[in-house]
């Protein structure tokens, strides 16, 4: 598979915005910025498949200490930074499933 670029996930998240008749010129700084956030997360990704321990050994103070990989920080902060553009676009996967927001809010509201 071929390392995808900015230019490929903005034209992916264009794409979906243009099937389902919701792209206006005005989202390109979103359509932008999820893209950026697309491509971190990618690069993060790979990131983790190559590390031999999901830990680190943190000095402080008081000795040493096991911490949890930075990397795992970026990816839950690119997560949710991807969700919150994503809901702002209307699109609720990046496959191709768009909802107005009301259907979005009314969906993630529901108590099972």
């Amino acid at each position: 598979m071929a390392k995808k670029s900015l230019k490929d996930y903005e034209e992916q998240v264009r794409d979906i915005l243009l099937d389902a008749s919701k792209y206006h010129s005005s989202y390109e700084p979103l359509i932008r910025s999820l893209a950026s956030a697309l491509l971190q997360l990618d690069s993060a990704n790979k990131t983790v498949s190559k590390l031999k321990s999901t830990t680190i050994t943190k000095k402080t103070r008081y000795g040493e200490e096991l911490v949890a990989h930075p990397v795992f920080a970026l990816i839950n902060d690119t997560t949710k930074t991807i969700d919150k553009l994503c809901r702002t676009l209307g699109i609720t996967s990046l496959w191709g499933q768009t909802v107005g927001h009301e259907e979005y809010n009314k969906g993630m509201r529901k108590k099972k």
